[in-house]
């Protein structure tokens, strides 16, 4: 059996990169990569109210409308809820054919 240890070592951890809100910036000012910020919620939390260049998107429905998302897009996951909704959010997009990163939380 897998263990979620076994999970994040051999799947997560080689496929899914943390990038930082400034090399986002810097890849769209040196490279003019269309990033998309998705932010994840859970259903028992409330919906956020997502900035003008996010789309906020329930973690559990990303597989459901996933097909509807562009892959010449580089998708930046972020939410509310746990790190680990994040990076499987992340997982989903990557496997299922699109760029997607986690978006390291701003330092405040």
């Amino acid at each position: 059996m897998l263990t979620e240890a076994d999970f994040e070592d051999l799947l997560l951890n080689p496929v899914i990169e943390v990038v930082t809100p400034a090399e986002i910036e810097e890849s769209v000012r040196v490279h003019g990569t269309q990033v998309q910020i998705l932010n994840l919620y859970q259903p028992d939390e409330p919906q956020p109210e997502p900035a003008a260049d996010e789309l906020a998107i329930p973690f559990m429905a990303l597989r459901n409308h996933i097909h509807e998302l562009s892959t010449e897009i580089v998708y930046a996951v972020r939410g509310p809820a746990s790190l680990k909704i994040n990076l499987l959010g992340a997982y989903l997009l990557n496997e299922a054919g699109h760029t997607a990163y986690v978006l390291a939380a701003d330092p405040a």
